[in-house]
């Protein structure tokens, strides 16, 4: 057999296998149509798809303007104590200094919570604190920093007899945000005067 031969051969057989299948394409059933079921799967699953790309874009969102928040409150001591107010924490108090008359009563009357102050640049590296307890047992006097994210964190606590004045001092106060807590340790009522100021230094001589 020849070339010629062997080609003709091969596009008769190429002919005929494509005049076949056209044929079967013709005389085969039409594709069964999905059930309502599975269109109702099928929906929800892009549906699905849809609803969690949104909410990967959203997440993105708000971690951005969490971070950004984030840094503003880490770098202004003013905003800290703001956005405090804003959450109905307590309204910022006045430094360099703060005087406090506190005479509590009641169900609660043993634990007394101050406002929160800033201390601002420029006013002193360090916070003293002074409490003069008038009650009738020990009272524990707390100096608390305020947190971005999480609970407030006790960085000084004094012990202060009844009848009697103590001080306490935290050096690192510059730029950050603080609030006062007094608690009886015994019961009764907190009964005091209260005093606060931004200093130099952490020396204990001055007096309340």
């Amino acid at each position: 057999m020849t070339r010629d031969e062997t080609q003709v051969l091969r596009d008769a057989l190429l002919e005929a296998a494509q005049e076949e299948y056209v044929q079967a394409v013709e005389e085969s059933a039409p594709p069964t149509a999905f059930s309502p079921a599975y269109r109702r799967w099928e929906a929800a699953l892009l549906s699905g798809r849809k609803t969690r790309r949104i909410g990967r874009w959203a997440a993105c969102w708000l971690l951005v303007a969490v971070l950004s928040l984030s840094a503003v409150l880490a770098c202004s001591p003013t905003v800290r104590a703001m956005a405090a107010e804003g959450l109905g924490l307590a309204p910022q108090a006045d430094l360099p200094s703060i005087n406090v008359t506190v005479r509590l009563g009641g169900v609660n009357g043993g634990d007394y919570r101050s406002a929160t102050f800033a201390c601002t640049a420029g006013n002193g590296r360090g916070i003293r604190y002074w409490y003069r307890n008038d009650s009738t047992a020990p009272s524990t006097v707390y100096l608390l920093r305020e947190r971005v994210i999480g609970a407030p964190k006790v960085v000084d606590s004094i012990v202060v007899p009844p009848g009697e004045e103590g001080a306490g001092t935290y050096a690192e106060a510059e730029g950050r945000v603080f609030h006062i807590r007094i608690t009886q340790l015994e019961g009764g009522d907190v009964v005091g005067a209260l005093r606060g100021a931004q200093i130099e230094g952490s020396s204990k001589e001055e007096k309340l």
